[in-house]
């Protein structure tokens, strides 16, 4: 309307910039549409009466377009990570948790939201579980490689489990380490697996050496 038009408020006294900075939607000659940010204020005489207004116009086509596209990345991120079983987690340089997964509560029975801003030392956990996570966490920050180790635990539930925990850097424009970004993945039953292939073997060797029957196993021979 005619009323919230830039110069209508401008001249009614209104100042925009900032927050109140208007955005508005033009079309170009070339029938391309272009966003402009419009800031300003009335121009006054030396008796305080609105004599006219000045205005100034920026093109924040491209602006816009790139935050658009962030807001997108990181929609898809959080639809990602949120719905993934794997704990993920980033951390500062002071070993604070930026973020945190929603699956990281079934495991640790803590609410994610109360892990932010804290480190694993102002969490309750075991001492002698977190030090082997802060002492990869230092690591990946000082030397900028990738960390990976496997951590034994007990849930909230009871059970024993097994994770494989990467710690990969995430570098700053200048080149320095950032942030760390953590993913944990349960491996349990891979471990419990390869427990019981090695219990099995260990079986059948055993049997294999002890039998009073000649035993043996050969390969066909190559083509």
């Amino acid at each position: 309307s005619v009323e919230q038009l830039p110069s209508t408020r401008l001249l009614r006294g209104e100042i925009l910039t900032g927050a109140n900075a208007m955005t508005l939607l033009l079309r170009d000659r070339k029938q391309q549409d272009r966003i402009v940010s419009l800031a300003g204020g009335p121009l006054r005489d030396a008796r305080g009466r609105i004599v006219g207004a000045v205005g100034v116009v920026r093109d924040v086509t491209e602006l816009q377009r790139m935050q658009a596209a962030l807001a997108e990345q990181e929609r898809l991120f959080r639809t990602l990570v949120e719905n993934s079983p794997d704990i993920i987690a980033r951390f500062d340089r002071n070993l604070r948790h930026l973020y945190v997964s929603p699956a990281a509560e079934k495991v640790m029975g803590i609410k994610a939201s109360a892990r932010l801003s804290k480190t694993y030392a102002e969490i309750v956990t075991p001492e002698a579980l977190y030090g082997q996570w802060e002492q990869y966490l230092r690591a990946a920050f000082a030397t900028g490689q990738p960390q990976v180790f496997e951590s034994d635990f007990r849930t909230t539930t009871g059970p024993r489990r097994v994770s494989q925990v990467r710690y990969i850097p995430e570098r700053a424009a200048d080149g320095s380490v950032e942030s760390v970004l953590g993913i944990t993945s349960d491996i349990t039953h891979l471990k419990r697996t390869e427990e019981a292939l090695r219990q099995s073997e260990e079986r059948f060797s055993k049997a294999f050496h002890a039998h009073t029957v000649a035993l043996i196993i050969t390969s066909p021979p190559p083509r």
